[in-house]
């Protein structure tokens, strides 16, 4: 959110804004205080959202629109506003199912942020939940091919301007004002005042004032979905992501390395899997546990190929839902943790970041975006970072005969069934794995 915040204030011409989830909460109403400020400043800013993760800011979203240096766009519209809105959902399911998953964030058309977060507290460190993230900044070549992805969205018959989907909002100067001072109160709450001190006081804008950023530099190849891909069931590489990214983990000789907050990989996906472990290739897989997960209905996938997965010869890693105070891979500090990040390492040259999750709603369902780096420099501060983290943060799966064990940092054995979960919990995943979900997870 930091380094959002201080290129939001560096900007001069241009701000584009595409995310999935757009929460009016402490991060959101910032993020949001500050665009309308760059706006004020004549920066011209572009905000391109999925229209089912923006659904309840109706209002302010009027607000920001008719501001002249702001449009607003919404992805695959819902398009019954109000009480019949959860009508609509049923009626229209098989396309208000298909979203727009994608996030990216380009100042000026110079710098660009791509990765797994949203705009929401749990997404910076502003929540009890924290998700454990990560976001690349990039500049260079990269930016423009990232820009072009994203006016390919914004001008597809799929993004409708705001003010045609959202009626009924009277947009008088009394609500701009009455806005703006809800923004403002935000961050005079005591709460508001604390979030923004951590803010100004985070490392990384000391060394963004210094100009003392440590960069990594590489070919770096940026892909994304078509905005055509929701209204498509067959996968097509000249439409879908994952048919784009496969020969990357095709030419794999050596290791691949998976994380991923939602992971179920289907019976292709095991197929692949097991293609890559028979030639040799060491295949670690990082996600969440039963406990960490914020999606539990997506754990009833997974489950039912951990123990597949550790008779291959997978390291299979499961998150707990707490992050030690030390330096670690992916920072965070609330009370409890869920891990979020999508990234994919092969290797020891390539790097993979984006919001592509490996699940079929991600491969089939949602539009996703992501870059590959070609940077050895980059994936061995990466794996060192990771391999570095504190033991303590996550459980190692292993097989003792027909029994799956989760091995905490000291190499005991915690548990024999997902570890820090009722008992309720558990029945009701194993219940929910009965029923034919798998496509929608």
């Amino acid at each position: 959110m930091a380094t959002r915040l201080a290129l939001i204030d560096a900007a001069q011409k241009s701000i584009d804004v595409q995310y999935y989830l757009y929460k009016n909460d402490l991060a959101g109403q910032l993020f949001t205080k500050r665009l309308l400020h760059a706006a004020d400043k004549g920066v011209r800013v572009r905000m391109l959202l999925d229209d089912l993760g923006a659904s309840d800011k109706d209002r302010m979203l009027s607000v920001l629109n008719q501001h002249p240096n702001i449009e607003v766009r919404l992805f695959n519209p819902v398009t019954t506003r109000g009480l019949l809105r959860s009508l609509n959902l049923v009626t229209d399911f098989s396309r208000i199912n298909r979203r727009m998953h994608n996030k990216s964030f380009i100042v000026d058309n110079q710098i660009a942020i791509i990765g797994g977060r949203n705009i929401g507290d749990e997404y910076f460190d502003a929540s009890v939940v924290e998700f454990a993230d990560l976001d690349m900044v990039q500049i260079g070549a990269a930016v423009p091919d990232i820009s072009v992805d994203f006016d390919e969205y914004w001008n597809s018959d799929y993004s409708y301007p705001a003010e045609t989907i959202i009626k009924g909002h009277d947009v008088s100067d009394k609500k701009r004002t009455r806005l703006m001072r809800k923004l403002e109160k935000a961050m005079q709450t005591p709460e508001g005042q604390q979030y923004f001190m951590r803010l100004q006081n985070a490392p990384l804008i000391e060394n963004l004032r210094k100009g003392d950023l440590q960069w990594f530099w590489g070919q770096a190849s940026v892909y994304a979905d078509m905005p055509d891909k929701i209204e498509l069931v067959d996968i097509d590489s000249s439409i879908h992501l994952t048919p784009r990214l496969e020969p990357y983990f095709q030419k794999a000789q050596e290791e691949v390395i998976m994380v991923s907050a939602y992971f179920v990989p289907g019976k292709e996906g095991m197929a692949f899997i097991r293609s890559m472990v028979e030639r040799g290739v060491r295949v670690t897989i990082v996600t969440n546990s039963l406990a960490s997960t914020d999606v539990a209905l997506v754990h009833t996938g997974y489950s039912q190929y951990r123990s597949e997965l550790l008779d291959l010869g997978v390291v299979l890693i499961e998150m707990k839902p707490s992050l030690s105070e030390k330096k670690k891979f992916i920072q965070g500090s609330s009370s409890r943790a869920s891990l979020h990040a999508k990234t994919y390492i092969i290797d020891g040259s390539i790097v993979f970041v984006g919001s592509l999750n490996l699940d079929p709603r991600s491969v089939r369902l949602n539009t996703e975006n992501g870059v590959i780096y070609h940077s050895p420099e980059l994936v061995r501060y990466m794996k060192e970072e990771m391999l570095g983290a504190d033991r303590n943060l996550y459980w190692l799966l292993q097989k003792n005969g027909n029994t799956i064990e989760w091995i905490n940092g000291q190499g005991e054995v915690d548990a024999t069934t997902d570890p820090e979960t009722s008992w309720l919990l558990r029945t009701g995943i194993r219940l929910m794995s009965i029923f034919p979900i798998e496509s929608q997870l």
